[in-house]
This record gives structure tokens, sequence and C-alpha cells, in this order.
């Protein structure tokens, strides 16, 4: 097949397209025609986009909360099952002896660990460490398995601790259980948004997601209640199917509700609420760390009712999809949503000219499917298979788009940041720094603050250049954190203090804080960005889903694997991981600059004449302005070269 290049031509826009419309409105003597990416950018417009890219907040805050939670006592007591409901027990030493105190007297239970200690050892005049040999007959058992008689209080400093021994495995979550609690919602996303792209397509973008916050709600719901990990580990799978199909339908309805020259501020919106999402979430984990009942992890998981349900009630008010409309034959409620939208009267020129090009697209991508010979597309299994159309070497081909779209959002998930709010609080404590729940609530803060900068940076700096730039000085402070890590933690000092020294502290913090202003201006919003434009009307649901697919797959990956990669008591990386997503950082860099094309400022009619052009090359593209006009030469030389 002949490869075609669609060259810009200089055409009198503003006169080409008042003779459309004038030939197509007979109803109105005088037509007002302006610009269409001069419309769509009053207050009440924006307040449309805005509210819908509120769903982020509830990705961002499940993300933040899970962190906190799973480091309170009071949680890990509940959940390893032998605090809540001790028994009046003989104490028993390993080979199931009682023990007796010093006075002689067979010991109970419910009993402390300190308390045993107090009753084993006169501490009046016994050195603060010393053990005896039944304390060491009654740690050996501790190291099997939680005695049914053990009650442990808050902020207790067990006698294992006091001597200097270890502490034994079950004294926190296992690594395992970590990987699960955090992956199960993953998995959950990765299933739903699937999902979300078919009820996109088949029952809108709107419902689609109101249908999303139900099903997110009865899974918050069942973790609400829980206090074991099955029910738990349930409700993060169900809140994982509601989150995957928020986050799938969010950025397709961004995308295709905002006008072009809004449309990259707009969802960089969504990724702002994610990063508040993590602010309130470190926040209220703050507050309930130290509740010593249910209310110290329920409060935190139940607050997510609210925000679905501010999202789900709000989108009975706001419009439809346009293309949505377009897409099912309904042009009439089409132009009406696209007036809604920018914010004019539907028999405004302005939208009348931007119904015509989305119509002027679809219909293209409709007709070159029919040259194409296909016809399986209209069943289920073919309209996925239609998002693997095509060669890689072609560059507009559907395979191409939807596998770029993936790989950003692989590089997006693997650059650390989901280490650092998923596991910061376990990781910082491992490090031995001090204040760890105070310095999570500091790097969400950091987070929130620097993505209020990426507004002004992805409205006013290529998509390419942001995405290399934020990729080579993420690599770099990953690096250093790493080294600063390392550093200490290999040395003899770092062997045997108890806390870290202050110059590796800062050095990492610097390092981690860095990282994180560099990702929520560039590749925090950037990755969905690209995401939400580079697919086809046709396909556009299916892709986006299969990219946010990809997105929770490799997050349920990183979450099941960073406890195994960090761990003691696996592979024990520590710090050195940091070098693992500098590694991911650089990759990533290379990957835009050979395959990512410029998008900035383009309606996703122009986007989809782009691919065109090799990626290097697109930052020179000029997109023609007659989109109606070209859309129809480009069919017809289409249909005889075919």
């Amino acid at each position: 097949m002949q490869r075609m290049t669609v060259v810009a031509e200089e055409t009198a826009w503003d006169m080409e397209i008042q003779n459309q419309v004038a030939a197509a409105t007979t109803t109105n003597a005088t037509v007002v025609v302006r610009h269409p990416g001069r419309v769509g950018c009053t207050w009440k417009s924006l307040a449309i986009c805005a509210f819908a890219g509120f769903g982020g907040i509830l990705f961002g805050y499940d993300t933040g909360y899970i962190n906190g939670v799973m480091a309170m006592p009071y949680f890990e007591n509940m959940y390893l099952g032998y605090s809540m409901h001790p028994q009046v027990t003989p104490v028993m030493d390993h080979a199931g002896a009682p023990i007796l105190d010093i006075a002689g007297t067979q010991i109970l239970g419910p009993i402390t660990v300190n308390q045993l200690r107090n009753r084993l050892v006169d501490t009046t005049t016994a050195p603060a460490d010393t053990m005896t040999q039944d304390m060491y007959d009654a740690y050996r058992f501790f190291d099997k398995r939680p005695p049914k008689w053990l009650r442990l209080e808050r902020h207790e400093r067990p006698f294992w601790n006091t001597v200097g021994m270890d502490e034994p495995t079950w004294f926190h979550l296992p690594t395992i259980d970590k990987s699960l609690i955090v992956g199960l919602l993953s998995a959950g996303t990765c299933v739903g948004s699937l999902v979300g792209s078919d009820a996109a397509d088949y029952l809108g973008r709107r419902v689609a997601l109101v249908i999303a916050c139900i099903v997110f709600v009865w899974g918050v719901i069942n973790q609400t209640v829980s206090e074991h990990m099955d029910l738990l580990g349930r409700g993060r799978f169900e809140t994982g199917l509601g989150m995957g199909m928020i986050s799938t339908v969010i950025i397709l309805y961004l995308s295709e509700i905002s006008a072009a020259h809004l449309r990259g501020v707009m969802v960089a919106f969504y990724q702002f609420c994610i990063t508040l999402g993590l602010l309130i979430s470190a926040c209220v984990n703050l507050g309930t760390r130290d509740l010593w009942n249910t209310g110290s992890y329920r409060v935190p998981i139940c607050l997510q009712i609210a925000w679905a349900g501010i999202l789900g009630l709000g989108l009975a008010y706001l419009p439809e999809s346009p293309r949505w409309f377009v897409k099912t034959g309904k042009l009439e409620r089409a132009r009406e949503s696209l007036g809604q939208l920018r914010c004019v009267p539907k028999e405004d020129g302005a939208v009348e000219a931007e119904l015509q090009a989305i119509v002027a697209s679809h219909e293209l991508e409709m007709r070159m499917r029919s040259l194409r010979g296909g016809g399986n597309e209209e069943t289920y299994w073919g309209s996925w298979a239609l998002c693997f159309r095509g060669r890689w070497r072609d560059r507009s081909s559907n395979l191409r788009r939807t596998v770029l779209g993936a790989t950003v959002q692989v590089f997006q998930q693997i650059t650390g940041v989901n280490f650092i709010f998923y596991f910061g609080t376990a990781f910082f404590k491992q490090q031995r720094f001090d204040n760890v729940f105070v310095i999570v609530v500091a790097m969400a803060t950091i987070n929130v603050t620097a993505t209020l900068i990426s507004f002004y940076v992805v409205s006013s700096v290529r998509r390419r250049l942001l995405l290399v730039v934020g990729s080579m000085g993420m690599a770099a402070c990953q690096i250093a954190a790493a080294i600063a890590g390392l550093v200490w933690k290999t040395s003899e000092e770092g062997r045997e203090a108890e806390r870290a020294p202050g110059w590796s502290f800062w050095t990492t913090m610097t390092g981690v804080g860095l990282y994180l202003v560099l990702y929520a201006t560039t590749w925090g919003p950037g990755a969905w960005i690209i995401t939400g434009e580079i697919f086809p009307l046709q396909i556009r649901a299916r892709g986006v889903g299969l990219a946010t697919s990809v997105n929770w797959l490799w997050n349920t990956v990183i979450c099941l694997l960073t406890p195994l990669l960090v761990d003691s008591d696996h592979w024990n990386l520590g710090p050195a991981v940091f070098i693992i997503w500098g590694v991911a950082c650089l990759l990533s860099g290379a990957f835009t600059y050979w395959f990512v094309p410029e998008t900035k400022g383009l309606t996703l009619e122009q986007v989809d004449l782009i691919f065109e052009v090799p990626a290097r090359q697109s930052g020179r593209w000029v997109p023609p302005e007659d989109l109606v006009r070209r859309y129809s030469e480009f069919s017809r030389r289409y249909s005889s070269v075919k």
C-alpha cells in the first residue's frame, strides 16, 4: 500500500468555514463563526471538566491510606490475629511446660510481654537487659507462632527489643500479606479498566462512571467492616474493579470533552486530584494512627465513600461526551452536548465546525475499515482485535498506537512513584528514619504543590521535551538517593546505629523530594495526556482501556515484587532499589525520544494525522486548518490507492 503524507495547506479558514456553515444553516440569517480553539474557556466549561477530573482523588486516596494503615500497630495486631481476643490460658514454653514466676506461681494470660518479664525477673535489683532461661524459653515459643495468651499494648517495647534480640517474624505483617493487601486492589483495577472500556462504549462515558462509583463504594464497605484478611482482600479487589473503571473512563471522558488548548491542563488536573488524595490520606493516617481501636483503620477506609458519592452524584449534571454521541449516530445530541461544554448556543458556528470535524474523522475511519475488507470488527472480540490492526512499522497503525499507549503507562509505573506512596512508610522506618508518618505527609505535600505547577508546564512546554527532561532528572534523583542510603547502610556505623545520620537522611529526602517534583510536573500528568490523545475515535475507549489495564497490571507487579525486593527477610536490596527505578527512568526518556509524537495544541482529529510523520519530526508538523476537506481528500486518495 502506498504511504500518504498529509501536507498542510494555507487556506482562508474563517471564510471557508463561514461558507460551510451558511450552506448548512438555513434557519438563521446571521451566523457567528469563531475558531474552535478559542471556544471552551469560560469558567463554566472549566468547572465541568475540572469536576470530571475529581475522580483522581479516589485513586490517590486509596494509594495513600493503605500505605499508612499497614504500619498502624492496631491494624497489624488485629490482622495477625493475636491481640484482639487473648485467652485466659497458662503461659507455656516451647516444650509445652508451664512457666512459673519468681515466686513459683504458675503464670496465666492474657499478659503482655513486659508483664511477663516483670513476673520472671526481680526488676528492683536485676539490670534492665537481664535474660533468664524462662524468658529465653518464652521467646523461643514466640518465634514459632503468636501464643493465644499474648496481649500487646500500644507503644509497648517488648522485652526482646530490650535485650537486643531480633523480633519474631510474626510481630509485623508478613511480606507476602503486605503484597497481597496492596496487590489485590491493583489486580481488580486491571480487570476493571477493561470492563470500563466496554461500559463506556455501550452505555456512554457518564453512565459508566456512575456504575463504577457504585462498585467502588460496595468494595469500600466490605473493607470497612472487615476484621480478617479474607473480607479485606475481597473488598480490596471489588474496590479495584470500580477504580479501574473510573481511571479508564475519566481519561477518556476528559480527553473528549475538553477543548484542544485546555486538554493538557484538564488531564493535569486529574493528576493533581490524585496527589491531593495522597495528601488527604496521609493527614488522615497521621490523625488516626494512635487510636487503639478499629477507628484507626476504619476511618481512613470509609472516607472513600464520600469521594465516590460526590463524583457519582455530580455526574448526573454533566453532559455526555459529544464524540460518543457521534459514534452512536446521535448528531443532534452531540451538537447540544458541544454547546453545553463550550458554553455557547448549539447553533454557534464554532460548535458546527467542531462537530463537522468529529463527524468527518469518524466517517473516514469507518470508510477505511470497509476498504480494508474487515467485517468482524462489529463483533465483540473483533472490536478488541481492531486495536491490534496493522504493523509496527506503519506509524499510523492501530497496533503502533496501542503499543505506544501501553508502554507509556508501563514507564509511568516503574519509575518508582508507587514504591514511595505504597511502601514509603515501611521503607523509611526500615531505614531507621524518625517520624515516618510526618515524612509521608511532607512527600505528599511536595507532590501536590508540584502538580499545581504542572498546570502551567503542560500548557506551555511541548509534550516530548517535558517527558524526556523529566526522565533524565528523575533518574539523577533516584541514583542520588540510592548512593546516600547504600554508603551509610554498608558502613560499620550503619550496621550498628539505631537511627540514620543526618547527612544520609537529608540526602535521601532531597533526592526523593526532587524526584517527586519532576514526576508531578512531567510523567505524572504527561503519561495520561498522551494516552488520552493518541487513539482514533473508533478504538479510543478500547485503546485507553488497554493502556490503563497495562498501567494497573504493572502496578500489581510493583506491589507484589517491591516488598520482596526491599525487605531484609527476602532479597534485601534496601536503598539499592532506587537504582532499578533510575534505570527505568533513563529507558523511558529514550523511548519517548524515538517513538512518542508531539501532540500539544492539536485537536484529537489532528492527532490522528500527525502519526504520518516520524516522532522526531512531529514537533515541526503543521496541522491542516480545514479538517473537513482534508479528511474527504484523504478518504478519496486512500480509495484510489487501495
